[in-house]
C-alpha cells in the first residue's frame, strides 16, 4: 500500500511510494477471476474494460481514505501509474473494445492492434524510467503537503 512521501524517506523508499502495487493486484486479480468466468476471450473484453475503469474511478477515493496520502498530486500520479499498467495488463482487451467503439463510426480499424501494443509496451518503461522521476523529483520537494488535500 502506498504511503505519503515523508522528508526523511530514502530515496529507494519515496520510489517505492510511487507503485499503486495494491490497485494493480486488484486489477490482475479482477482480469484473472473474468477470464476464469468467461472461457472465451472475446467474452472477457468488455468485463475486463469495465473492470478496469470502475477501479481507476475508486482508487482516487482509496488513495485518499484508506492508505490516507494527502498530496493530491502523488493521488493523482498514482492514479495515473494504476491506468499505464493496466492498459500494458489489458492491452488485447482495450484494443478489441476500441476496435468495436471506432468500427461503430465506420473508421477504420487497422491501426488500432499495432498501436495499442506499442503503447503497451512502450508506456510503461518511459512512465517508469522517465515520468515517475519527475514527479518523484516534484514530490520530493513538496514532501508533507496536509495543505493540499483536496
Amino acid at each position: 500500500m502506498p504511503a505519503p512521501i515523508q522528508s526523511s524517506d530514502t530515496g529507494l523508499d519515496r520510489f517505492s511510494k510511487m507503485l499503486p502495487a495494491d490497485v494493480t493486484a486488484a486489477f490482475i486479480s479482477t482480469k484473472a477471476s473474468l477470464g476464469s468466468a468467461f472461457q472465451a476471450p472475446e467474452q472477457q473484453n468488455y468485463p475486463v474494460v469495465i473492470s478496469f475503469l470502475v477501479i481507476l474511478c475508486l482508487s482516487p477515493l482509496y488513495f485518499r481514505h484508506v492508505t490516507k496520502i494527502a498530496n493530491r498530486w502523488h493521488r493523482y500520479f498514482l492514479v495515473g501509474t494504476s491506468a499505464v499498467f493496466a492498459i500494458s495488463l489489458a492491452n488485447a482487451q482495450l484494443a478489441s473494445v476500441l476496435i468495436d467503439a471506432i468500427g461503430a463510426l465506420h473508421i477504420p480499424t487497422e491501426n488500432v492492434n499495432p498501436i495499442v501494443s506499442a503503447m503497451s509496451a512502450v508506456l510503461p518503461i518511459l512512465w517508469t524510467l522517465i515520468i515517475s522521476q519527475i514527479a518523484l523529483s516534484a514530490l520530493s520537494d513538496k514532501a508533507v503537503d496536509p495543505g493540499a488535500s483536496a
